[in-house]
Formats: structure tokens, sequence, C-alpha cells
């Protein structure tokens, strides 16, 4: 039972006070001033919430008023205010209503004077109503800023149909109102929103729409521009939670919905809805997020604001929509009637595209026809040169042996060329099958080295084989290679041939085989030494009847198809080929290197 009674002085200043100042933050500092000095203290401290505070000094802790405070604001909380601590030593703690507290300190140790003890009981029932009265302003110009908020808004929709204007008011006039230092308004595209329903999670995308934050706050990262409902439980519960607002207090561990929770202390998530829609609930139409750094609770008053803003949200992003939508439709009709207008003239364009592929396709057909016609016509001439010599009746038998050598190369010649046009064609159709067998590669490289350099033996060409790593060239030991033997040796047969065909004379044709764990993937490389590759023309080496330049001046024999074979059999063998050369000028030397990778046998796949 309160048996204070009251003091005239302090009721006079109690009066005074009220009168002088309108403004919360004002009237607590005189009042922790006034009723300090009151109680013979050297220090006070009046709150009427964690985040709302006055704080008075004497003079005497001119030097350690900085000090002060903090020890004051240190012992806000504390329901036992630790002592004997300078330069405050001894401090006393009442508690008013509604988590309101007066605070007095003093610089002596010792206790408090036992005539102040009904001061302090008077001092109690005027700094309640001190803060009764603080809060009672504060919620007046909370409830004003609410008024000019919900003024702004209503204004904004109805002047402008910007709703990206329309949402940068609402975010940043909430978040100020309510003292946030963030905010943001997601929405929610449904893969179908008629069975979205509370008991399910929804296939449904979070889309970040817009975003205010104040001056030292950084804005939300990049990484949450769209995301999956069902991957943020904040998200999902706020959208099961529907129409409640989802809130958090500073007093409990929270984890941001969105990012890092630095340095935001609690937030709040109301739902936006759209009744209209016909299902088992609102449909939600997306969130309104706030997030704040301060220590007090999120009040009543604030979540109503709060709920209204949504609801002025909601009509506005429902309005766009359907304004969007019209929108759509009217351009819709739009673009129909100039389509009408625009379809002879995008006719004619395509027609003209289609008539310049078909002259494309006819220079390219007529490129094919020469390029073949006079790769088979060049032996057939030969031939035919060397049948009438042979039918001359005075020819020597050393002649005719000549002649029918000669005849013989330009018919295998011709052959060749036939048999590399009807592979090209098969591997390009996907008519061809690989046949994988376990074959020893080693043993083939030999057979072929054996049959080049009896080839080469009149232009003076060496081969060598180096294996990496060395053992690998033990005679004993095979190199087992699981793949198509018959398509291996062909690719292997035309790189060889072609080396041989652009080498100069007396250099070496060097074959480097590599094979290391953990896969075992096989890489053969052939390099050669001629006048190399110009870099302009490595990347059309491989194509169809594609030769390197000066190869006809220097009287260099070949069809141009030996390298198409020989990539569209690589691939057919899963791997991959490879060409490296630095074209050289003149005379001078340079190194061109194919590489053949050949994939791992299937257990090292």
């Amino acid at each position: 039972m309160n048996t204070a009674q009251p003091d005239p002085d302090l009721t006079s200043l109690l009066s005074q006070l009220l009168l002088t100042h309108t403004e919360p933050q004002p009237l607590l500092n005189a009042a922790a001033e006034s009723l300090g000095d009151y109680l013979g203290s050297d220090a006070c401290l009046l709150a009427s919430d964690p985040a709302t505070t006055g704080i008075w000094c004497a003079e005497t802790l001119t030097k350690s008023r900085p000090r002060a405070i903090a020890q004051l604001q240190a012992n806000l909380a504390a329901s036992q205010p630790e002592i004997n601590t300078p330069p405050l030593r001894r401090l006393r703690r009442h508690s008013l209503p509604d988590a309101g507290v007066l605070l007095v300190g003093k610089r002596a140790a010792g206790d408090w004077a036992a005539a102040t003890q009904g001061q302090f009981q008077t001092a109690s029932n005027v700094a309640a109503t001190l803060v009764a009265h603080a809060r009672l302003q504060q919620r007046l110009a909370a409830y004003q800023d609410y008024q000019q908020l919900f003024q702004n808004l209503s204004r904004a929709l109805h002047q402008t149909r910007a709703l990206d204007a329309l949402l940068q008011v609402a975010l940043s006039g909430t978040a100020q109102a309510i003292a946030a230092e963030r905010s943001a308004i997601f929405t929610l595209k449904y893969r179908d929103p008629l069975l979205a329903r509370a008991d399910t999670v929804p296939e449904a995308r979070v889309a970040l729409l817009s975003q205010w934050a104040a001056a030292t706050t950084p804005e939300f990262p990049a990484a949450i521009a769209d995301f999956a409902l069902a991957d943020s439980p904040c998200c999902l519960t706020a959208w099961q939670q529907a129409p409640a607002t989802l809130t958090t207090a500073p007093s409990a561990a929270t984890s941001s919905p969105f990012g890092s929770s630095e340095p935001f202390r609690q937030w709040l998530m109301q739902p936006l809805l759209h009744a209209a829609i016909p299902t088992a609930q609102p449909l939600v139409l997306g969130f309104l997020l706030l997030q704040s750094c301060r220590e007090s609770p999120w009040q009543p008053a604030e979540l109503e604001l709060v709920a209204g803003v949504g609801l002025q949200l909601s009509a506005a992003i429902v309005r766009d929509r359907a304004l969007r939508r019209v929108q759509s439709v009217v351009d819709e009709r739009t673009a129909q009637l100039r389509g009408s207008l625009e379809m002879q003239a995008k006719l004619y364009e395509k027609s003209r595209q289609q008539v310049e592929q078909l002259q494309q396709l006819l220079a390219a057909k007529s490129e094919f026809l020469d390029a073949v016609s006079h790769e088979l016509r060049t032996p057939l001439t030969t031939m035919k040169m060397a049948i009438q010599v042979l039918r001359q009746p005075e020819l020597s038998a050393e002649r005719q042996a000549k002649y029918l050598d000669l005849l013989e190369q330009e018919w295998q010649r011709e052959y060749g060329l036939i048999q590399d046009l009807l592979a090209l064609q098969k591997l390009e159709s996907n008519q061809v099958t690989i046949d994988y067998q376990h074959f020893d590669l080693k043993e083939m490289l030999n057979s072929l080295v054996s049959q080049f350099q009896q080839k080469w033996q009149s232009k003076g060409l060496g081969i060598n084989i180096d294996y990496d790593p060395p053992k690998l060239a033990d005679a004993k030991k095979s190199l087992l290679l699981y793949s198509d033997a018959d398509s291996v040796r062909q690719v292997l047969q035309e790189l060889l041939t072609n080396a041989g065909k652009y080498s100069y004379p007396e250099t070496v044709v060097a074959i480097q085989i590599q094979q290391a764990a953990p896969q075992y993937q096989l890489k053969l490389r052939i390099t050669s030494v001629g006048r190399g590759i110009a870099p302009a023309e490595q990347a059309a080496i491989f194509d169809k009847f594609v030769r390197g330049q000066g190869v006809t001046e220097q009287a260099i024999p070949g069809t141009g198809l030996g390298l198409a074979l020989v990539k569209s059999l690589v691939q057919h063998l899963d791997g991959t080929i490879e060409v490296q050369s630095q074209g050289a000028a003149g005379d001078h030397a340079a190194e061109t290197q194919f590489t053949l990778t050949l994939p791992p046998p299937p257990s090292f796949a």
C-alpha cells in the first residue's frame, strides 16, 4: 500500500515539467535532473523503455560524466545494480509500470539515509507519472507519423501509376515510422495459385520486388533476388500463418530470413493478401519485411501500422497487375494490327534469306563437285596415259613394268579417295558401328613404324617413339587399349601419312605415348618438322577438302579428306584431336603437333 505523502515542491515541479516539455526526450531529461536533485544523488536515469531514456549527472561528475552515464546504462536492466564501482559507488533502482525504470547513483559509498525512504517513494510516483506522460507523447507523435504515412500512401496510390514510386514511399515511410533500418517487399509467383493451401507447401518462387535501407545499412545481397518458397523456413512460416504477422523478439536468438542477421536485432514479416482469389485462405501475394537494430519489442500500434500498410500495398500490387494485364491485351492487339502490315515485309525478307541460303548451298555444292571432280579425274588421266603407252608394241619390258606400277599407284589413289568418301558418308550419317575390343597398341605402333620407315626411306625421314612413363617402353609388356582397333589404326595411319607429306627431308617424326594414373587416359602426340600450319588455317584444317596454303605450289599430293576422316573417326571413338603449329615463313622449319586423346578403359571411366 502506498503511504507516501505528496511533496508540494515535487508536485509543483511535476506540473511545471508537464506544461513546459511537449516532447518525450526533453521531458525525460528534465525529469531526471529534477528527481536526481530532489533525492540528493549525483546521477539519475529515467527510462520509459530501453530505447528512450533521460540521463542527468551533477557538476561534481563533470570529468567522469561519460563513465557515469555508461555505468547507469549498464545497470539499467539489472534487478540488483552493481555497487562499489567508481565513479558511482552506490546505485538504487526503482521499477516503474510497463518496464519503466528510475535509477539513481551517488559518488559516496554506503546506504541511503533512512530519512530519504519516503522521498524515494514519492519520487517513484512522480517518475511513473512522467514516464506515462512521455509514452503518451510518443504515441501521439507516432499516431501523427502514421497518419502522415497513410496520407502519403493514399496520395501516391491515386496520383501515380508507377508501382516502384509507391513502394519506395511505403518502404521508407513505414521503416522510419517504426524505427527500422531496412525494409523490402517480396512477391510470390505460384505455379498454380488455385492449388495453394495452408496444409501443403506450394510450388512458388519468391522474388525481391523493391527494397529500402538506411544510409549506413547494407542492402539485400543479390543472391536472394529469386528463390523457392520451400527453401526459406521464415517465408514458409509467414505464408502458413497468414494473415497474422510473423514477428521476432530482440531477446530471442533469431536468424535473419535473408542473408546475414547483422546488425539487426529483430524483424517482422507482414503477408500481403489478395482476398478475391477463391481459395481456402486468402492468396498470399508476397511479404512486407522490416528489420530493426533496436532493443525494444514491437508495439501493438506498430504492428497495426504495418498491417494497414500491408493492405495498401496489397491493393497497389493487385491494381498494378490488373493494369499490366490490360496493357498486355492492348499491346497484343496493337501488335496483331502492326503484324498484319509487317507480314509482307517479313515474308519478303525471309524469301530473300532463303534465296541467299540456296545460293550458298549451290556454291558449296559446286565447290565440292569441283574438288571431287579434280581428285577423281587426275588419277584417271594418268591411268589413261599409262594404258595408251602400254599398248605400244615396241615398248620394252622395263618400261612396261614402270607404267604398270604407275597404273597400280593411280588406281590405289583413286580407290583410296572413293573409300575415304564412303567412310566419311557413313560416319556423318551414323551408319558405322564401333567394335570395341582389347588390343596391344604397342604392337600396332611397331607395325606402322616398320611400314613408314620403308616408305620414307627415299625422303630421309626418321621416326621415333617415346613412352611416358618410360616403363611403358618395356618390350616384354603390352600396352592394352580398349577401343576399335581398325579405327585407331586408320587414324594413326592417316596422321603419319600427313606427317610424311609435309615434313622436310632429313627430319624426324616423333611419336609420344603418355598414359597416367588414376584414370589411365591415353594421349598420343605426333610431331613433325616442316613449313607448319598458319594459326588462321588451323581452325579449318579438319574440314573436308581443306588444305594448307602453298601445298599446290609445292606439288604435295592429297585430297583434303584425310584429316576430316580422322576427326570423324576420333569423335566416334569418344576421343579428341587437336593441332598445334606455328606457321613459318619461307624455308624456316616449324613444328606441327597433332594430339590424339582416347578415353580410359570402362573400369576407369
